[in-house]
C-alpha cells in the first residue's frame, strides 16, 4: 500500500514529522522519519515507511500536538489518514468485531458491567445481559471479544 499526498496533507505531516523526528535520539530510531520526511516532500509515502507513517500520525494524534498547531480540521485529517494505514485498518476491524459481538446484547436486560486492569494497559470489560454474557478486552489496538456465551 502507498499513500499518495494532496498538497494540504503534505503541509500537515511535513510539520509532524519535524516535530517528532528529533525525539529520537538512537539513529536508527530517527532515520525512518527523516526517510517519512523526504516522502512526505514528494508527495508519495510508499509501503516500506507504513509503520512510521502510522506511528508519527498516532503520536500526533495521542499526543495532542496535531490538533494544537493544526486545530480540530488538522486532527480530523490525521485521523482519516491513520485510518487508512494498516494499523489503523486493524483497529477499525477490532471495532466492527466487537460490534458484532455486542449484538448479541440487543434486547437483553444489563445484569452487569465490571471493569479490571488486567496489566497496564489492558482492561476486560464484563457485561451480563440476560441469557448473555460478554468479555471484551481493551487496549491500544482496540476492543476485542474474549468471550462470548449466549445460554438458550
Amino acid at each position: 500500500m502507498s499513500w499518495h499526498l494532496e498538497p494540504r496533507h503534505q503541509e500537515l505531516l511535513r510539520d509532524e514529522a519535524e516535530r517528532f523526528a528529533p525525539a529520537f535520539s538512537a539513529p536508527a530510531r530517527r532515520e525512518p522519519y527523516l526517510a517519512l520526511r523526504r516522502a512526505i516532500e514528494a508527495g508519495e509515502i510508499g509501503d516500506d515507511l507504513g509503520s512510521a507513517f502510522s506511528e508519527l500520525l498516532e503520536l500526533s494524534i495521542e499526543s495532542g500536538a496535531v490538533r494544537h498547531f493544526h486545530g480540530p480540521a488538522g486532527e480530523q485529517t490525521a485521523f482519516t489518514l491513520f485510518r487508512t494505514t494498516p494499523r489503523g485498518q486493524a483497529i477499525d476491524q477490532a471495532v466492527a468485531n466487537t460490534n458484532e459481538a455486542l449484538r448479541a446484547l440487543v434486547g437483553e436486560r444489563i445484569e452487569g458491567l465490571t471493569i479490571a486492569l488486567v496489566r497496564p494497559g489492558l482492561l476486560r470489560l464484563a457485561i451480563e445481559a440476560g441469557s448473555c454474557q460478554l468479555e471484551l478486552e481493551l487496549d491500544r489496538n482496540g476492543p476485542h471479544p474474549r468471550s462470548v456465551t449466549v445460554e438458550r
